[in-house]
């Protein structure tokens, strides 16, 4: 079963991404020399 992967799906699926990296990073105090995206607002 495939569902229909519509906008707003992957909007809420990338902020919960977002929120997710935020709260492992601050849980974790890893040090800002990550090689992935720096992407802070």
């Amino acid at each position: 079963m495939s569902m229909p992967v519509t906008f707003d799906d992957l909007m809420v699926a990338g902020l919960v991404l977002l929120a997710i990296r935020g709260l492992w990073r601050s849980f974790t105090d890893l040090p800002h020399e990550l090689p992935t995206e720096q992407t802070e607002v």
